[in-house]
């Protein structure tokens, strides 16, 4: 038994215990986004992902994205993938996707659940739902209680000076 199967087994064997009452679909669906968020990263380069909270890291002087925030340092996982003729955000770290928020038009929207079989199913398929904006859903690299701590105080002393007239 190789050590992925018995990671596995033992996942099965944990949620049953946790869950006895779980029906088979809903052990599927456990086991599909675990695949997904354990599994499939095995193995890929953590150190290209940008530390934070977001797909992208701030570097002064670096250039500035359509919404004039500097970018300095994108997650080379942080792509896009055509799903019958719609786009969608796309993380290829989880092999997972969100629906794209500002660019999914209602026309989109249902080649998405044509695709998918029905709106359920597409959530399920596509459940990275704020990737659209890049906010970051693997969970690596993010900051450290103390970062955090440190840059809210950075922040509070730039609320503190006076803007300009």
């Amino acid at each position: 038994m190789s050590d992925e199967l018995k990671s596995k087994t033992e996942y099965i064997a944990d949620i049953k215990r946790i869950m006895p009452d779980i029906t088979d679909e809903q052990l599927a669906h456990r086991i599909h986004m675990w695949e997904h968020f354990y599994v499939i990263p095995l193995g890929k380069d953590t150190t290209v992902i940008p530390k934070g909270d977001y797909c992208y890291s701030y570097v002064e002087g670096a250039g500035v994205s359509k919404y004039g925030i500097p970018i300095s340092k994108r997650c080379p996982y942080d792509t896009y993938k055509e799903i019958n003729g719609v786009p969608v955000a796309w993380c290829s770290y989880l092999e997972l996707g969100g629906t794209l928020n500002e660019g999914c038009t209602e026309e989109g929207y249902k080649k998405l659940v044509e695709y998918f079989g029905d709106e359920e199913s597409l959530w399920d398929g596509l459940p990275l739902d704020l990737l659209f904006d890049q906010c970051k859903e693997c969970g690596v690299n993010e900051y450290t209680a103390e970062e955090e701590k440190e840059m809210y105080g950075e922040w509070q002393n730039l609320q503190k000076l006076k803007p300009r007239s």
